[in-house]
């Protein structure tokens, strides 16, 4: 099987800075809070560190994301926090007032440079740690790294979840219409991060993680530049163990209209998670503490004060009697429990919340959300179609039988017998895994990779 190469990494990278909330070069002093610089040792630079609040109550750290304010982004949510909890905000390596560099912004470099803040603010008392964006994927990794550490998990918009080839197709038409202004041009970073950049790369470094550990390429491909570095590191990071050693119960807050970190995500978040639950805000984008900041002020506050989140799951509903068909009819919806769905020559048909044996898509275009197949051979099956599965479980012989098909799989369980995926039909099949646990008679693990079986192929 093949795997595509490094260009979408790098699309992905390219959008997630690009398409960052704009702020000033130089954040604000935060009302409330008292700064001061310590030096971190990860990457040997000065942190500006912000505390202020209550100082015998709980500690909450915020970890801010890619925008330009840094701490900054925080200056709504800062002062509903600091007449019952000790507050804790930090410019991020290579952001804001701390030190910036051509280094090894990673995920994990990060999660270092947490631990440290959290040891000279908070020692061993574990904290309630909220994260935005980038910010949200490093307390994510954090928790799942130092679980003893982390009281409450609380998640914004958090970005990089998904497979780079699943993120960077989401976000394509968008940044490509908001950064050109319609028009297909280059502006600030798409000058030397499209084209020939982009094509240089991907034929030179056979391995995408090398642009951000070696120096040299840092600086050659992505200039040095510390968001771009960031978000670069971001999109190859595999989350999917992370998910599985979380153990503090987890709120997560999403805007429905986010276009730079799908709801999609915040979804496979709540459902892999241990104890978490999705708050979801209605006309609002990728930054909810920005954009409604009384809405996530009052969410944020039940959730630090109020019991935490039900540790169970749901079980999955039972398949039904009902035998379903669409057939040439386009935008049709479908929830409930079925015997079989069948879905021929429609476009954008949504399943959600159901239950079948089996789920066959010809011809079409079909998005699948939380839906729970129980099949005996077969329980999905695909051709010549493009399909998007999000959480849920397919159960089967082999789950996934896909002809000539696209398929987007992020967090939906499969658990087969003979195997996970069988490619048929006359043409290559496309699969992309994000997070994506798999039970088979070898055992669990996760997939997270972009899959392209001939015929005849299995996974």
């Amino acid at each position: 099987m093949t795997r595509h190469p490094l260009r979408r990494a790098l699309v992905l990278m390219l959008l997630l800075c690009a398409t960052a909330a704009p702020g000033r070069a130089e954040p604000p002093e935060l009302a409330g809070l008292d700064g001061r610089f310590i030096r971190e040792p990860v990457f040997d630079g000065d942190l500006l560190v912000y505390e202020g609040g209550r100082r015998d109550g709980p500690v909450v750290v915020l970890v801010h994301g890619i925008g330009t304010e840094a701490s900054a982004a925080w200056r709504h949510v800062i002062p509903g926090l600091t007449d019952d909890f000790r507050v804790v905000a930090f410019d991020l390596p290579g952001f804001g007032r701390s030190s910036h560099g051509s280094q090894p912004y990673t995920p994990d470099c990060y999660v270092r440079v947490l631990d440290h803040v959290i040891a000279e603010t908070a020692g061993d008392t574990p904290v309630h740690l909220l994260g935005h964006s980038l910010g949200g994927a490093v307390s994510l990794r954090y928790a799942g790294t130092h679980p003893e550490r982390v009281e409450r998990l609380l998640l914004s918009n958090v970005a990089g979840i998904l497979h780079h080839s699943a993120y960077a197709e989401y976000l394509v038409p968008f940044a490509t219409h908001s950064l050109t202004g319609g028009r297909i041009a280059s502006a600030g970073p798409v000058d030397w991060l499209s084209g020939e950049v982009i094509r240089a790369i991907t034929r030179r470094v056979p391995d995408p993680a090398m642009v951000v550990e070696s120096a040299m390429l840092r600086s050659t491909a992505l200039r040095g530049n510390p968001r771009v570095i960031a978000g670069f590191a971001l999109a190859l990071t595999d989350y999917s163990e992370t998910l599985g050693r979380v153990q503090a119960p987890t709120s997560i807050f999403w805007g429905r209209e986010d276009r730079i970190a799908p709801l999609r995500v915040g979804r496979v978040l709540a459902d892999a998670l241990p104890a978490a639950e999705l708050t979801v805000f209605d006309d609002t984008g990728h930054a909810p503490m920005l954009e409604r900041p009384d809405a996530f002020n009052r969410a944020l506050r039940a959730r630090l004060t109020g019991d935490p989140p039900d540790a169970g799951r749901p079980s999955a509903p039972e398949p039904g009697q009902r035998r379903a068909e669409c057939n040439g009819t386009d935008g049709r919806v479908f929830q409930g429990a079925y015997a079989s769905l069948t879905i021929r020559n429609c476009d954008n048909v949504t399943v959600r919340d159901a239950s079948a044996r089996i789920i066959t898509v010809e011809n079409s275009s079909v998005t699948i959300v939380n839906t729970f197949i129980e099949g005996d051979a077969v329980g999905l099956e695909a051709s010549n179609s493009q399909v998007t599965l999000t959480t849920g479980r397919i159960r089967a012989d082999v789950p996934v039988v896909a002809a000539s098909a696209t398929l987007n799989i992020a967090g939906t369980r499969l658990e087969g017998d003979t195997a996970v995926l069988r490619a048929t039909g006359a043409g290559k099949s496309e699969v992309t895994f994000s997070v994506t646990p798999v039970t088979t008679r070898n055992g669990r693990h996760y997939l997270h990779a972009l899959y392209a079986p001939a015929p005849g192929e299995t996974l």
